[in-house]
């Protein structure tokens, strides 16, 4: 895992130092080396931070083909690369380093745009031909990477402040931070920074004579409803096979590794598959001592037991979280609505003292195998989780999705739920300034309803969830930000695109039990291989507990708002008046006030840290 920058100006020179500093930005990302690459002549740079995980002795970046006519800048693994290799050399190619990431430039050599479809992992990269650049982005969308254009040029880096750094205007893009507010999920390709796009998933951007276009390479299929069969017990063993090669080609590296274990399915089936391959492989763990029913100590402390695997426990106390919230925004770029990122960063920071710079986590398994609590509500089965109150719970109050409904014929529960807490929040924000921007009819624009037209509800649910939350804040807030804060490199097992592939076609209603207890092919492959509790224990979502019910977050919370610059759109007396009643209101009611005002509070922080609107940045 690394930071990556390019520019390629078509106006003025590039200059070294702005360059420098956009990389600097990046040393969490990769404290091990740093590269820059200038060709004055073309104007275009390339550079990398690099956090060293294969090939130590001559893996560093950019990278340079034999013949020098191509350069590339790498983040992320590929896996699965010594077969590749060995044909790319028998086809004459000749490797410099020993790094995975020089497939990148042999395989372009060979296959020209077409490279991409050889490459399996979590990647963005950037490579340079001469004439054109090029960028890609994994499948999934598990390490980032955002672009700006104008006249002058082009520059793409794994962060925004990257950008910022290179001399790009910092600033609010109110369209993008209206979407945040309304639905939290930006649209695909969306971000909260003024000019500044995110390569969505599964794309290339191809920039050449001034022009640059995206290009899709991949994209989930889904099955129409006439397509379906049920799930059948041989694809149980199908599926721990194909999920077993999918950890073990990510336990590729030349340093040491551990995994993320909360005390559900998920995670402990990849510290399984682990222990399989590496016996006694340590695990780390977040505990919430404050708060009983948040916490998991109890049976993440039986899985690893169970599997024989070194147990680390990492309490987290709300006042830890205060503490390292500012932080935490600013490697992230997005906005939260609970403190499990923060969390997740607490537990990365300890998971790098401990010696450690990989960690596979459990992510995605709930997208693999329809998992969420909201996908039950899709099915018209009634739940109630207190933990994801004013989450994923359905308010009494809403947005107006009807033009969603219209479009789609169909409104996901999570969507219901993120338009609840959308109208919640528009008690801070500033009336008269939300009339030029609609959310809602944004969000169904930025889809084609011939995607979701004669698929299974479920499908449809999980396609905008895949293309909302998992790209647009799991993955980037709870994933790579608060990993790569400390230099850790997460890899999700579970978000190989393989797998994705291999269960397209089943129906999905056959991954619940007859009770509704869900992610039933993973229940079954996982049989006998962990303790009967946890294949029995339904879906618990990793959440923080809500922050607002400590009076030292309240404090913390009203001194933030009440004395920094708040963002565009934000009703600082709004605010004030809330901080009056907080005190008085009930339980339930704190709980479900807690989202939004995370929501504020990290876009506030984030203006402080990126100095959005300083023009001297």
């Amino acid at each position: 895992m690394c930071g990556i920058i390019a520019q390629w100006s078509w106006g003025a020179p590039l200059h070294r130092l702005p360059l420098q500093a956009a990389l600097q930005t990046l040393k969490a990302r990769g404290p091990d080396q740093q590269g820059l690459w200038l060709n004055a002549s073309q104007q275009v740079a390339l550079g990398q931070t690099r956090l060293a995980i294969r090939g130590l002795s001559n893996g560093s970046q950019p990278l340079h083909s034999n013949d020098g006519q191509l350069h590339a800048v790498v983040n992320g693994e590929f896996y699965g690369e010594q077969a590749l290799r060995q044909s790319l050399a028998a086809q004459g190619y000749r490797f410099q380093t020993e790094s995975d990431s020089e497939l990148v430039l042999a395989l372009y050599q060979r296959d020209g745009l077409d490279f991409v479809h050889a490459l399996r992992g979590e990647f963005a990269l950037i490579i340079w031909d001469g004439q054109r650049l090029i960028a890609a982005r994994d499948r999934l969308g598990v390490k980032p990477l955002v672009y700006a254009q104008d006249a002058q040029g082009l520059r793409l880096a794994s962060k925004a402040r990257a950008l910022f750094a290179s001399g790009w205007a910092a600033d609010w893009d109110l369209a993008g931070l209206l979407q945040s507010f309304a639905l939290q999920y930006l649209l695909p390709g969306q971000s909260l920074f003024s000019g500044v796009k995110q390569l969505p998933p599964g794309h290339l951007l191809i920039a050449e004579a001034g022009q640059v276009q995206l290009k899709r390479y991949w994209d989930l299929e889904d099955p129409l409803l006439a397509d379906l069969r049920p799930w059948r017990a041989s694809d149980s063993t199908a599926l721990q096979t194909n999920l077993q090669e999918s950890i073990r080609l990510r336990l590729a590296a030349d340093v040491p590794l551990c995994t993320h274990l909360s005390g559900g399915l998920d995670s402990a089936s990849i510290l399984a598959g682990v222990c399989a391959e590496r016996p006694q492989t340590p695990c780390f763990s977040v505990s919430f001592p404050e708060s009983p029913a948040y916490n998991e100590l109890a049976a993440a402390t039986e899985i690893a037991a169970y599997l024989d695997s070194p147990f680390h426990e990492v309490p987290v106390s709300s006042a830890q979280i205060a503490a390292a919230y500012a932080e935490t925004v600013y490697h992230s770029e997005g906005l939260m609505i609970n403190g499990h990122a923060v969390a997740k960063a607490l537990l990365n920071r300890e998971i790098q003292q401990a010696g450690f710079k990989v960690a596979l986590t459990g992510e995605g398994a709930d997208e693999l195998l329809f998992g969420y609590t909201h996908f039950r509500g899709d099915l018209g089965w009634s739940e109630h989780d207190p933990r994801v109150a004013g989450i994923h719970q359905v308010g009494v109050e809403s947005l107006d999705l009807s033009r969603l409904l219209a479009s789609w014929g169909h409104v996901p529960q999570f969507l219901q739920a993120k338009a609840s807490l959308g109208k919640r929040l528009q008690h801070f924000l500033i009336s008269d300034q939300l009339q030029d921007y609609d959310p809602v009819a944004a969000l169904a624009a930025a889809f084609d309803s011939r995607q979701l037209a004669g698929r299974h509800i479920l499908h449809q649910s999980n396609r905008l969830w895949r293309d909302l939350a998992l790209a647009q804040y799991i993955l980037p807030t709870v994933g790579d930000g608060a990993e790569m804060m400390y230099s850790i490199e997460g890899r999700p097992p579970f978000l190989d695109h393989h797998l994705f592939e291999s269960l397209q076609g089943v129906d999905p209603v056959s991954f619940f039990s007859e009770t509704g207890l869900e992610k039933m092919p993973l229940r079954q492959a996982m049989h006998g291989r962990l303790p009967t509790a946890v294949l029995q224990r339904a879906k618990h979502p990793f959440t923080a507990p809500p922050l607002g019910l400590f009076a030292g977050w309240r404090q913390f919370v009203e001194r933030q708002l009440l004395s920094l610059p708040l963002p565009p759109l934000v009703s600082r007396s709004a605010l004030q008046a809330f901080f009056k009643r907080w005190p008085d209101l009930s339980l339930a009611e704190q709980i479900a006030w807690d989202p939004p005002l995370q929501m504020i509070l990290s876009a506030t922080l984030l203006q402080d840290q990126l100095r959005l609107g300083h023009r001297d940045v």
